[in-house]
């Protein structure tokens, strides 16, 4: 018959070893068993990233193929942007959603230095390389559509602005926050607020 061990370590012994058990020791041994299990499983999900990259890798080179095939044949065209659509949503999903809680916290028009810490973010989240450069050259308001282009126009579609679907866009060596904004996510937005492929926001302040 098993029994709980008097000193309080938690495991249930048969009686006749009671005598023989030592908590501190059965412990000690759990606790090396659980982190040998805890390496195993690092290990694994190591070796599954490294495979993930190298999958990944060979379907951007595959895209950039069919991307060069593209101005002249139609069916590899199409082919061409259902992979894009596929990798665009594989990384969309890996990122969190955010909010707009304070327009007037935009920084429309970021200096070279936040510009690259933009493109630094995309390219750490696993952003599609070929996505990276058009997403990350229209982080200025110049290049966002008809109804963000000026505070003027933002302030006129305040009430809609709360409709966007935003993914928070990690970035490194500044306190602001970033965005993305996916023309995949927002094809209910009216057409003067579509972000077409998408674009980058900056703002002073920290998302939702």
């Amino acid at each position: 018959m098993d029994v709980g061990c008097p000193k309080s370590c938690g495991m249930t012994v048969p009686k006749h070893e009671m005598s023989k058990h030592n908590g501190v020791v059965k412990l000690r041994e759990l606790v090396m068993q659980q982190r040998q299990e805890v390496l195993k499983m690092k290990e694994a999900l190591a070796g599954q990233q490294q495979r993930m990259s190298y999958y990944c890798r060979k379907l951007e080179m595959l895209q950039h193929y069919i991307t060069g095939l593209t101005y002249t044949n139609s069916v590899v065209g199409n082919i061409g942007d259902q992979l894009d659509r596929y990798s665009l949503t594989q990384w969309r999903n890996g990122l969190r959603l955010a909010h707009i809680t304070n327009c007037a916290s935009i920084i429309s028009t970021p200096d070279i230095f936040l510009h690259m810490r933009i493109r630094d973010g995309l390219g750490a989240s696993n952003c599609p390389w070929h996505f990276i450069t058009k997403i990350a050259e229209r982080c200025n308001e110049d290049r966002w559509p008809e109804g963000l282009a000026n505070l003027e126009n933002r302030r006129e579609n305040h009430q809609s602005l709360v409709l966007y679907v935003l993914r928070s866009l990690p970035i490194t060596m500044t306190a602001k926050s970033c965005v993305v904004m996916l023309g995949c996510d927002n094809r209910h937005m009216p057409e003067n607020l579509r972000p077409g492929i998408g674009m980058a926001i900056i703002f002073d302040e920290a998302m939702a």
